[in-house]
This record gives structure tokens, sequence and C-alpha cells, in this order.
């Protein structure tokens, strides 16, 4: 029996030593934990935002306000994602909330991942100081819902819920009382097409029925989406009725689509101009100039309709949407265009800085417009701010790829804080990009729904003043 106890000690030993080695490979403390061969894990820092354990992916993210008290920078997730193929329209979605900055308009090869880090830090800043409560919003009927088919996919996503959430909003009753305190509308890029025609009635039709004094619509003149310049006077006659101030900004040329010259199918304007070459020719080549020149008169009628309708009606002029200039060939097609409409209209530069190598943001004391989030803190009171490649989405879709109506009022709250002369809503759906570059007598422009423009009309509303 004494012969025996060693041996038994020794198997009891061993048997100890197997429970715990079990034990500790299942905690992951030691071996190999089964969530290592996850990219994510593998260099997810300590404050990324995932449980690095292995036995959740739970999203860990604190309160955004306290991150922002603490000073640390916001979780920002970096998975992967494919984008869409590049719209000669589309702006950068460097605002996409709350998904990572995606290349929406040719800015992978001179934008990096840390700057897209800083417009996404840049927006949720924003929204967290401004967000607002909501209401709920009806489910749509089946019928003329609009045709969005989806965005890519993506994987790892944190719902806008995690970090900023958004109650969905209900539609009042049509307005009774008329509000004012900042310009609201739609950047309606593609008005003259006349395959957007029913999109464009539609969204006036809304405009009108909001019943804010001070109304907003952009639209791009060069010929990228045609040439209808009778429907575009009767838009803005439509929009001065009942004595609504219309400010009216009109994109002389495309500089989203220019970035795309190699391949864009779109002929008119200066769409097929390298943007490098562009930025000499403008300033040297007599037929480049005359060209633009050409495109800049055209809207000289416009203008002038624009104004002699109301004395307080404001026209804007930029010589190129979301443009690839720098100083020396902004200098130059400004003095074109002022050479053109003298004081009919008020110059305003939209820069795409970090889309082609060599942009800048010299407006020379014009006002600046920006399309993304991480610029919004930068406009001053007089500049401007569009949702153009940005976007909205509504309660009873699944977009990833554009924000939430919570989101649209937020940064609206923060636009009139800063004194910005107009904010104009967009949706990729109405521009009939959805699905990426499609030639523009291809697209499927949205016509907005019953649900749709309930919803739209209380967003155009949101903080204005009640006239008295």
């Amino acid at each position: 029996m004494r012969s025996k106890l060693p041996l038994l000690l020794i198997l009891s030993l061993i048997v100890v030593l197997c429970i715990n080695g079990v034990r500790e490979i299942y905690q992951g403390r030691g071996g190999a934990s089964t969530y290592t061969t996850s990219p994510r894990s593998a260099s997810a820092p300590k404050d990324s935002g995932f449980d690095q354990s292995g036995s959740s992916r739970k999203p860990l993210f604190k309160d955004p306000k306290a991150l922002l008290r603490e000073g640390k920078t916001l979780p920002i997730l970096n998975t992967p994602v494919t984008p869409p193929a590049n719209a000669e329209d589309l702006p950068p979605a460097v605002m996409a909330f709350p998904t990572p900055p995606l290349n929406w308009k040719g800015q992978t090869a001179v934008t990096s991942a840390t700057s897209e880090a800083g417009s996404h830090q840049g927006i949720l800043e924003a929204l967290v100081e401004a967000q607002q409560p909501e209401v709920p919003t009806p489910t749509p009927s089946s019928q003329n819902s609009g045709d969005y088919s989806g965005g890519p996919p993506i994987t790892n996503r944190v719902s806008s819920s995690t970090i900023l959430p958004s109650p969905t909003p209900s539609p009042s009753p049509t307005p009774s009382e008329w509000l004012t305190g900042q310009s609201r509308g739609y950047a309606m890029l593609y008005l003259m097409h006349p395959n957007a025609r029913p999109a464009v009635d539609e969204q006036v039709r809304i405009i009108k029925e909001a019943k804010i004094r001070e109304v907003y619509i952009g639209v791009l003149t060069d010929g990228t989406f045609g040439v209808d310049f009778d429907y575009l006077n009767s838009v803005v006659r439509s929009l001065n009725e009942d004595q609504r101030v219309v400010t009216l900004e009109l994109y002389l040329s495309n500089g989203s689509s220019m970035r795309d010259y190699l391949q864009n199918p779109i002929t008119g304007g200066l769409n097929r101009f390298n943007p490098q070459n562009f930025r000499s020719l403008i300033r040297f080549d007599s037929q480049v100039q005359a060209q633009f020149r050409s495109m800049t008169a055209a809207t000289v009628a416009t203008f002038e309709l624009n104004r002699a309708l109301n004395g307080a009606n404001r026209n804007y002029a930029v010589v190129m949407l979301e443009d690839n200039l720098e100083h020396e060939s902004y200098l130059a097609m400004r003095d074109i265009a002022l050479e053109v409409l003298g004081s009919r209209a008020i110059m305003l530069r939209n820069p795409c800085p970090g889309c082609w190598p060599g942009n800048d943001a010299d407006s020379l004391g014009d006002p600046i417009e920006y399309h993304d989030g991480k610029s919004l803190r930068q406009l001053k009171k007089g500049d401007a701010f569009t949702l153009d490649g940005i976007g909205f989405t509504f309660p009873w879709e699944s977009d990833p790829m554009q924000i939430s109506i919570g989101q649209v009022k937020a940064l609206q709250t923060q636009a009139q804080m800063q004194g910005l002369a107009f904010f104009g809503l967009w949706r990729k759906q109405r521009q009939g990009v959805e699905n990426g570059k499609i030639d523009p007598d291809l697209r499927n422009y949205e016509v907005p729904s019953a649900e749709q423009a309930a919803v739209e009309i209380e967003i155009l509303r949101n903080g204005l003043t009640a006239i008295r």
C-alpha cells in the first residue's frame, strides 16, 4: 500500500495540472485565443471600441460626451469596406456617419487614413454638441416609397444608436404658421435633366408646403444634366410666390465630374479636362476662357429674374462644384465670372481640399461652402453648407451610407449657431446615384413619397422661428 502512495500522488498532481491548463485555455489566458484569427482583433488598439477577449463582439464605446471631456479621440471604425464606384457628382463622404469615410470622389490617392479620421472626429463633435430629440414617424406605404436599393456590404458596423440615439421622427400636420431664420431647401444639381423633373416638381412642392420664408435651391448649369433654363426659370418664379425670399445658387462647372475625365461619359461643360492641365488652361488659353465665359453668360437672365422678383432675394455663383483649383486658377475663373455677372451674384467658393493633388481652399475673401463634416466647424457667418454627397436616410430604410434624420437636425442646429447663409438637403437616390456612377440619361431620379415629404417638411422647419 505504501508503495502505491507516491504513484497516486503523482497521478493526482497530473490531473490537477490538466484541469488548470484546460481552464486557462478556455478563458483565453494562455495558449491561442479563438478570436486572434480576426484581422480586427490582431490590430485593435486598447480603446478601439471592440472587446478583444474573443468572448464577445459587443461595442464597448463610452458616452461620446465623456470621451470629448477627457480629451480622447472618439472611436472610429476602420473596417475595410468596398466603396461604391466614383460618381461624377458626388463629394467625398467623409461625413457618412456612423460608417467610415468612403471614396465618393476619387480622393483615395491623396487623402490619408489620418485625415479621414479627423473628418469623423469633427462631425461626431458637431453631432454630440447639437443633437436634438425627435418624435416617432409612421411606416410608409408600399407604393411610391422611393427607389432605394441599398449600398455595398459593410462589416462590423456599429449602428448610429450606439453613439447617438436617434428616435424616429413623425411628421406634423400641414404647417399653419410661417417660419424664418435661415434659408433652407435642396441641392438639386440635377434640376435641368428632363427625367428628374417629377422629383424636382415634388421637392419644390415640399419647400412651398413647409411654409418657410427663406428658401434655397442649388443647381448645376454646365450641361452635366443637360441645359434647360426655361424650366429653371419656372421653378424660380414658383418659389417666389407668397413673398418667399429665394436664395439661388448656380454651379457654373463640375469639378467632381472633371476628376473622372478619363472615363466620364458626360461630355458637356468642362468635364473632359484633366484637372491638373485645366489650372493652366483657364489662366492662359483663350479658347478655354471663352468657353467658361459663355457658360457663365448663360446664367445671367436667371440671376436677373430672381433679383427682379424680389429685391431681398440672393444669388450665388460658384465657378466650380467641388473645385480642383488652387489660388491662381480660382482667381482666373473668378475674374471671368465677375466680368460677366458683375453685381448680379455673390461669388462663393466650393473647394474640395484633398480631392485632387494641389487643391486649396483660398476663397480670396468670398464666402465658402463645404459638403463634408470635417470642415463644418471651419465655416463662418455668411458661409454655407449642403448635404451633397452626404445624404440622409429615413427611419424605415437601412442605409449606412447616409446619416439619420436626427443627425441632419443636429447639423442644422450647428449651422444656425454659426450663422451660415443656407443649409441644403440632398439624397443620393434623388440624384440617381445610389448604385454608383451611371450616365445621367439612364438614372432613376427618386420622386419623394408622401411619407418622405412629411418628414422633409419637418426637417426644413426644424429650429426656425415663427413670424409674428
